[in-house]
């Protein structure tokens, strides 16, 4: 019997198949890892293609800022990064006690404190930390063309600044997780989950939609309806060109 180990959450599972099985590994491209991540982060937000630089950004912000950032089941180096963001925002003028960090748990269970202080790293103790409730307070954005009502956490409305941090990784059924998905449905009303993911099926009934899967997004109905929430989630606060461009930036970026 050939014995494989597969990585499982903290640990790893042992499996057995039959000898007359042909088992190959498959193994990732080999990375060069940055000289220095934490500088990079700030070359990015000091240059970034389509905005302005984050520090001008932060001159004319008004309220806090709010980072809105994926949970524990999403693997994206936030326990490191957030750290260095907050400084990043300390030096453009925004300390601590002005920003808040949003978990966008959509509908997944809210972790212990142990865990969510393990997820965001350092940063736990140094700004406010909340969790997404899909059943607190939410704001109505509006209705997607596909039927799906848009009910957001008020907090993306009331802050002055915010800022999504999140991974950009295969989903198989949006296609890729990151960007919009930190929306819909990161901070959304179970009822929008609900109206968002039920589009993976063939209104025809043929089961599962053909574009519904992983690494698509043309013609997937599901990103394409998450797209159109993240639209409406942002067009209060942007003119209405400026949430076109969120939405197709977001969309260039695989997201």
């Amino acid at each position: 019997m050939a014995i494989i180990t597969l990585p499982y959450n903290q640990t790893s599972v042992m499996m057995e198949l039959p000898d007359d099985k042909d088992v190959r590994t498959l193994h990732p491209r080999e990375m060069v890892p940055l000289e220095d991540p934490q500088d990079e982060l700030r070359r990015c937000l000091e240059g970034p293609p389509r905005w302005e630089p984050l520090g001008k950004m932060a001159e004319s912000v008004e309220g806090n800022v709010l980072i809105i950032t994926q949970d524990h089941t999403r693997v994206n180096g936030k326990d490191r990064v957030l750290p260095w963001l907050l400084d990043l925002l300390s030096e453009y003028g925004i300390p601590d006690e002005r920003v808040k960090i949003l978990i966008a748990l959509g509908s997944h269970k809210k972790p212990t404190e142990e865990v969510a202080r393990k997820t965001v790293g350092p940063a736990f103790d140094r700004v406010k930390v909340e969790h997404h409730d899909p059943s607190g307070s939410l704001i109505d954005c509006g209705t997607t063309s596909s039927g799906t009502k848009v009910n957001i956490n008020a907090a993306l409305k009331e802050a002055g600044l915010v800022i999504f941090y999140g991974a950009v990784v295969h989903h198989y059924f949006a296609g890729y997780g990151g960007g919009r998905k930190l929306i819909v449905p990161g901070i959304a009303s179970l009822e929008t989950i609900a109206s968002n993911h039920s589009l993976t099926w063939d209104p025809e009934g043929h089961g599962r939609h053909r574009m519904v899967k992983s690494g698509s997004l043309d013609g997937n109905p599901v990103s394409d309806d998450m797209l159109e929430c993240a639209r409406l989630a942002l067009e209060e606060r942007l003119e209405v060109e400026d949430a076109r461009r969120v939405g197709d930036a977001l969309l260039d970026l695989g997201l």
